[in-house]
């Protein structure tokens, strides 16, 4: 018995007729510019990355789906700062900011609670500005996000960060002049106006009190209309 599932044989696409790939029979894949890291392995060269004591690790956990765990040392402040750099060695460039581009940032992670370090996950430019951060501040249970450009800030009501896996996505689209925040199937918007310049994705664990903390990253997404 066949499986029951919808089935195109002769194909479909998202391309326009009469363009380049117009009589493709998939969904055109270069509408998106995107990077997706499942961490079914994981090269450190491929990020870049900056601890505030040598003592913290990114290795790959055991896991379904594949993981990766940050660990980070147990003084009050330190963190693990990761960037995109593709091998390079340094934060790599290469996400649009600015325009009228749609944008989609993702990441789903695993958290068991009391967690009272931050985690956040951000497109940072290339001027230093930081473009989606989503922050777990304090030693609450509530995850704050935060889209921050030219250092202003607008921040959402906090919603409750559950224990196990939580998502988080963050889709921004420059016509509308705002960032839709989904944590956990809850949706949250507000105005955000992306700084110019190209970005990189990175993602960072700090610590709020004087202990070490882990936080176990199941995937990271980034995506940005062509």
């Amino acid at each position: 018995m066949l499986n029951t599932v919808t089935r195109w044989p002769n194909g479909f696409t998202n391309s326009q007729p009469g363009s380049a790939l117009g009589d493709l029979k998939v969904p055109n894949p270069t509408t998106y510019f995107s990077l997706f890291d499942d961490f079914l392995k994981y090269t450190a060269t491929d990020w870049s990355i900056v601890e505030s004591d040598p003592s913290a690790t990114e290795a790959l956990a055991s896991g379904p789906n594949g993981q990766l765990q940050i660990t980070n040392s147990n003084g009050l402040g330190d963190y693990v700062n990761m960037k995109w750099s593709g091998g390079t060695g340094s934060p790599l460039y290469v996400f649009p900011l600015g325009g009228t581009k749609d944008t989609i940032f993702g990441v789903r992670f695993y958290t068991e609670e009391p967690l009272t370090s931050g985690i956040s996950f951000s497109l940072t430019s290339s001027d230093g500005q930081n473009g989606f951060v989503l922050d777990k501040p304090g030693s609450s249970n509530d995850i704050t996000a935060s889209v921050v450009a030219d250092n202003n800030a607008y921040d959402s009501d906090p919603v409750t960060l559950s224990d196990g896996y939580n998502e988080a996505v963050i889709v921004y689209t420059a016509e509308d002049g705002k960032a839709t925040f989904y944590l956990n199937g809850a949706a949250y918007s507000m105005p955000f106006s992306a700084p110019s310049g190209l970005g990189t994705v990175g993602l960072t664990l700090s610590n709020v009190n004087a202990a070490s903390h882990f936080v176990v990253i199941d995937w990271v997404l980034a995506a940005v209309a062509r």
